[in-house]
């Protein structure tokens, strides 16, 4: 956790510290942000790490939030009631 490592679609590497909201892709109808927030809300200057992920296209919207001790997925920014670890532990099901 912190300093979102990033590697872009041409292949370049860098490390992200900024903190806000980003857009970090946009093709066509699709775009991809997300949000990036200090690791230690205390601390200014501190390592920060992508706190939500969101994704959309005309008509849906899909965001995962880091709220607490785990990520949850929201679509059509209605929580849905599944943790990020849940998903993933059916899809390597």
């Amino acid at each position: 956790m912190g300093d979102p490592h990033i590697n872009t679609l041409d292949g370049a590497d860098y490390t992200f510290n900024g903190w806000g909201e980003y857009t970090l892709s946009e093709i066509g109808n699709f775009t991809f942000q997300g949000r990036t927030t200090p690791v230690n809300e205390s601390v200014m200057g501190s390592a920060t790490q992508f706190s939500a992920l969101a994704f959309g296209i005309p008509g849906a919207i899909v965001e995962v939030k880091h709220l607490g001790l785990m990520y949850t997925l929201f679509i059509q920014r209605r929580e849905t009631g599944f943790s990020v670890s849940y998903i993933m532990s059916l899809l390597h099901a």
